[in-house]
């Protein structure tokens, strides 16, 4: 296997609308070196190879990845030589919720942040910086080893929705930590022990000396921490302090990249608190509280790293071809989640809403903005996008599945133990799994059954209804079943012809 890296910075200009906290969410601003919150967004690139198989994961500190982005990468790097299939290449966010939006080319254009709107800059700095650090990834792989642990963290997380998670078990926590099998501490509020705790790592060390080269991880936590405001910096959250303590603190790893796996119902937010009194001071505890987990993962990972096997898989998943209904978000969505402070409505009555006469599929979702939800899906501009990337990496004994997702911990948990156990009974191989979320597009959360049916904001935010995580996971078990694991066919493309000008417009400039 060899392995390229390369990091490239990120320059927006001030007032774009910041994604994730809904139009609520405030403007972005580039503030002063040396101010409290001052951070530097990036663009990373890792590229890894082996026996014909080829990956190249373009991750940005954004919210999501994005098929425009997707596209317009996918056609520069043709120009210039570097010809891959559009599985082998994902576009992912850190999901922080302090960057911009307008780039998705979708649904989530108008409704995602104020001001609204699609735009062109925003789209062409990240296919001009995600190309830049593509270039340094692939100018110069190395021949390397790679090795996987799992650390096991508390208290980096809690999860915001309880009522819908422990309706999995029957309303007793204690079912939930006999599965995971990882005891929380003594002191441990019942929303931090509703997390899954395992740290994901990997180390990429030099065949030849064993010298570290790079480390990916992924932990399930949304990276907003940063409370809204009119104007807030454009900040890595988290992920980038996490980050910074692996390249610069006593591992010296040259190159880090972390992304979320079950994040949809984890919060970066202490117990009990809708906000944080100093939110940098929080970005920087957890940031580093993860990195030092993270640390201790790597050398763990590097000290067993050995040559293995590189797998890819990739489908294109269409909603409607797979027998889901037409995508709907609920009104608890329009109140935001636990990092919004509720307005009366949600104070006085609760934060789910149903509608407990509906038929299925969507039953019992109530539609954010009641009937005239039906009538503007029918707008293209409103509307998800069409087919959703998904992936299976596997890298050593360890298998991602991959998807735009957010996945609530027991749907990611739920969707594992199958994998695994389609894994060894197709390979007759052990293996380990986990999610990766936010490749590709945007489009919203995933939940069991029982959480969608209580409809807090997961669940509102589930689009394709109550089958949605089980069509999922259908998807990933075809890959593993049907055939050996292919990602060169050209199965994913970008249909809607103004998106596609888009995209060209964008690679022609370049």
């Amino acid at each position: 296997m060899r392995i390229g890296t390369g990091v490239a910075d990120l320059s927006f200009a001030d007032g774009h609308g910041l994604f994730g906290f809904g139009p609520r969410g405030g403007r972005g601003v580039a503030v002063p070196v040396g101010s409290d919150d001052h951070d530097t967004l990036q663009a990373r690139a890792l590229y890894v190879d082996d026996a014909g198989q080829k990956l190249l994961v373009v991750s940005f500190d954004m919210p999501s990845g994005s098929r425009i982005v997707h596209k317009a990468l996918l056609d520069a790097l043709a120009r210039e030589g570097a010809r891959f299939a559009p599985g082998q290449l994902w576009v992912v966010g850190t999901h922080t919720h302090s960057a911009p939006g307008h780039y998705f080319g979708n649904l989530y254009d108008v409704f995602g942040q104020w001001p609204t709107g699609y735009r062109r800059d925003v789209a062409r700095e990240l296919v001009s910086k995600g190309l830049a650090a593509a270039r340094k990834a692939l100018a110069t792989p190395r021949a390397c080893k790679v090795g996987v642990s799992h650390g096991v963290l508390w208290g980096a997380g809690r999860n915001r929705s309880l009522a819908p998670f422990v309706r999995n078990f029957g309303g007793d926590l204690g079912r939930w930590r006999a599965e995971i099998g990882h005891p929380p501490p003594a002191d441990a509020s019942p929303e931090e022990q509703a997390v899954d705790p395992r740290l994901t790592v990997l180390a990429f060390v030099a065949k030849s000396d064993g010298r570290p080269l790079a480390t990916w991880a992924t932990w399930c936590c949304h990276p907003a921490s940063i409370r809204r405001a009119p104007l807030r910096a454009y900040h890595r959250d988290w992920p980038g302090v996490a980050v910074d303590t692996l390249e610069k603190g006593k591992t010296a790893v040259p190159f880090a990249m972390m992304h979320q796996s079950a994040n949809g119902d984890v919060t970066a937010l202490p117990s009990g608190e809708r906000r944080v009194t100093r939110p940098m001071e929080r970005v920087r505890d957890l940031g580093r509280k993860i990195g030092a987990a993270w640390i201790a993962a790597f050398e763990d990972a590097a000290a067993k790293a050995a040559e293995a096997p590189l797998e890819l898989g990739f489908r294109a998943f269409a909603p409607r071809g797979a027998g889901l209904p037409p995508f709907e978000i609920g009104q608890p969505v329009l109140a935001g989640s636990e990092e919004l402070d509720p307005g009366f409505v949600v104070k006085a009555l609760g934060e789910a809403r149903t509608f407990r006469w509906r038929r299925p599929p969507h039953r019992p979702k109530l539609p954010a903005l009641g009937p005239l939800q039906g009538i503007l899906r029918g707008l293209p501009a409103l509307r998800p996008s069409p087919e959703h990337p998904m992936s299976l990496l596997r890298l050593g004994s360890h298998l991602f599945f991959a998807s735009p997702f957010e996945q609530s911990t027991l749907a990611a948990w739920s969707t594992e133990k199958a994998l695994v156990a389609t894994w060894l009974e197709q390979r007759n191989e052990h293996v380990t799994a986990s999610a990766i979320g936010l490749v590709g597009d945007y489009a919203g959360y995933v939940t069991t059954p029982l959480e969608y049916d209580l409809q807090n904001y997961e669940g509102g935010h589930t689009i394709y209804g109550r089958n949605q995580r089980g069509a999922l996971e259908g998807v990933w078990s075809a890959m593993i079943t049907d055939a050996p694991l292919d990602a060169s066919a050209p199965a994913y493309t970008l249909s809607e012809p103004a998106l596609a000008a888009r995209a060209k417009e964008i690679a022609g400039a370049l």
